[in-house]
């Protein structure tokens, strides 16, 4: 029962039951971006204490770190996991690229928008929710044909890159991908 998605981490922050370690100040090192560990080491349960504020703050302090470090969250075990097992397996590296170009953006679009407001975000590229549905798999694999869809996705990130590097406090987005042994496609992590 102590799977990060069953565990309260406001409760665990509030009783002193969560552990700051100092490896934790990697999390805000851009240089870093990969979280390796087995099934059961507590990477699920970084990325949801990444979800609270009061950690990230800790974490800004132990390391003398100064910004606006953001990380959201592409999918998890309850609402964004699409099981890829029942797309076509054989697709091209280029389709690959699309899917997750597209999943990422409709995964973190809403989170970008609550929070980033000043930034002028093209809600009409969200086309659908990453969840396991045959409805979602259906206009995702229609957008994956789409290249025009694609390049005005690859418009906003870089419109958002851009965005970020302008902003008088440095601000950083990292978009974390948990759960992917749930899904058999090429993974991506990409950081702002």
């Amino acid at each position: 029962d102590l799977y990060a998605d069953s565990v309260d981490i406001k409760s665990d922050l509030t009783n002193g039951v969560f552990y700051y370690r100092r490896c934790m100040g990697d999390l805000l090192n851009m240089d870093k971006f990969l979280i390796l560990g087995s099934k059961g080491t507590g990477k699920s349960y970084i990325y949801n204490a990444l979800k609270e504020q009061s950690v990230i703050d800790h974490i800004k302090t132990a390391t003398s770190k100064h910004g606006n470090y953001i990380f959201t969250y592409t999918i998890d075990r309850r609402n964004r996991i699409l099981h890829t097992d029942k797309i076509d397996s054989s697709v091209s590296a280029a389709a690959r690229y699309r899917y997750w170009v597209i999943y990422t953006w409709n995964a973190i679009a809403n989170d970008i928008k609550a929070k980033l407001p000043e930034f002028d975000i093209d809600m009409l590229l969200v086309k659908f929710t990453p969840d396991d549905t045959d409805a979602s798999r259906q206009v995702l694999q229609q957008l994956i044909e789409d290249e025009d869809y694609v390049q005005h996705i690859e418009t906003e990130f870089n419109k958002l890159d851009l965005f970020l590097k302008n902003q008088e406090t440095p601000t950083f987005i990292t978009i974390i991908y948990d759960q992917l042994d749930e899904n058999d496609m090429v993974s991506i992590y990409i950081k702002f």
